[in-house]
């Protein structure tokens, strides 16, 4: 299982260890990275995470590793960076500014331990539930997990339900797809994707995802498809603006084929969505 930057930051934290960490608080124009991003700066020099590479990421680390070796030194500092062509603080053509954030985690500060506790944990990875097991389900899993998702797989078919299959899932569940309730309890920063062997498990899974507040529901799939399950669901209760909610065919539409190629598409619509970028 892949960790994501935050985890990683947040583990430093529960053991106790020295470090400081590079947030950027602030940007204008266009820049390497924005709000949010996040880089943990060790004794021995080693960054976790990136705030944009290039000059920025190297002042920060020459910064951090100076406040790490300077005990009564600040603790907390904000180091501004120009980046328009030209300026002195930029090695990118970009035309934008920033504001990083540097905060020494010191073993003996709760106060500011806490603080990056809550940080890390509200920008914890989002967790995307994958109903089905099949080929693009497997080829989808690795390609979540490698830009900050975590995958779960949830198959009902003990075969298709296997950690063998599914080395970089956060979890693989074997469970019924008419009693999901009974194994898992989907979150408002969750997301689904439903993609499993037949029309009838997929109808069974999207009726019980669209009774959730989930940020994403994806079902892989034709229009023609879509209709008829649509069709359904519209006598079962379900209104326009809850059908609304169901991004399908699932994926952003790059002409993909093969399972790694859907797998890539899906997970740009995820990025997409996670951005703001796509509702």
């Amino acid at each position: 299982m892949i960790q994501d930057v935050y985890e990683r930051i947040g583990e430093l934290v529960r053991k106790g260890e020295c470090f400081v960490l590079c947030s950027v608080t602030g940007t204008t124009g266009s820049t390497p990275r924005k709000e949010g991003a996040v880089m943990a700066v060790l004794p021995d020099g080693t960054g976790i995470g990136s705030v944009g590479g290039g000059q920025v990421e190297y002042e920060c680390l020459l910064k951090a590793e100076e406040m790490l070796k300077t005990q009564s030194g600040k603790k907390e500092t904000v180091l501004h960076f120009d980046l328009y062509p030209g300026s002195p603080d930029s090695d990118h053509v970009c035309g934008g500014e920033m504001d990083i954030s540097l905060t020494v985690a010191d073993p003996d500060d709760t106060a500011s331990r806490e603080r990056i506790l809550g940080m890390t944990e509200a920008n914890k990875r989002r967790k995307v539930y994958i109903f089905g097991g099949g080929h693009v389900a497997q080829a989808l899993v690795p390609v979540l997990a490698a830009v900050g998702f975590a995958p779960v797989v949830y198959e009902e078919r003990e075969e298709f339900a296997s950690k063998e299959l599914f080395e970089e899932a956060e979890a693989v569940i074997c469970g019924s797809f008419e009693h999901i309730g009974e194994y898992i309890g989907p979150k408002e920063t969750d997301y689904i994707a439903i993609m499993t062997r037949g029309h009838a498990d997929d109808y069974t899974v999207l009726k019980q995802a669209l009774s959730t507040n989930v940020e994403y529901i994806g079902l892989m799939g034709s229009r023609s498809k879509r209709a008829m399950l649509f069709g359904q669901l519209k006598k079962d209760g379900f209104e326009d603006k809850d059908l609304a909610r169901v991004h399908n065919p699932i994926g952003l539409d790059i002409g993909s084929e093969t399972p790694a190629e859907i797998a890539v598409s899906i997970a740009a619509e995820m990025i997409a969505v996670r951005a703001g970028k796509r509702r």
